[in-house]
């Protein structure tokens, strides 16, 4: 499935990074949600896993490439502002893991490889689902 040990290593640390998102927040936002990371990041791998990929000895920054899983994954099942897994609407705690993971991107240095993947690669995505960020 994967190309090598070092991709499988990178795939489940971006995992981690979405998983441990969703485990910190209030139980009540926590239903339905096992086994989600897995599947938002398995859902990459199999659209384009580019997102894994080495570009220029380099891979992305895990929290950019968690941002990056989840807006693709909210931008194939939203239906009608849901998103159903697990009998349970996770579209809205999609959007607030996804608007901390951009929050916390203010406290570190972006690499420029990470920023321009962000902006050919998930800035629409973005537009799509967090407007709120964009209007100014």
């Amino acid at each position: 499935m994967f190309n090598n040990l070092r991709e499988s290593w990178f795939v489940s640390k971006v995992e981690t990074v979405i998983d441990t998102r969703l485990m910190s927040l209030p139980p009540v936002m926590k239903i339905g949600i096992a086994g989600l990371a897995h599947a938002i990041v398995m859902h990459q791998h199999r659209e384009n896993s580019f997102t894994f990929a080495v570009v220029d000895r380099k891979r992305l920054d895990p929290r950019i490439a968690a941002l990056h899983c989840i807006m693709t994954f909210m931008t194939t099942y939203n239906r009608s502002g849901q998103i159903i897994v697990n009998n349970e609407d996770c579209y809205e705690t999609l959007k607030i893991i996804s608007h901390g993971l951009i929050n916390e991107m203010q406290t570190f240095l972006v690499h420029r490889v990470d920023m321009c993947f962000i902006e050919l690669h998930t800035a629409s995505m973005m537009q799509q689902h967090l407007p709120e960020l964009f209007k100014g």
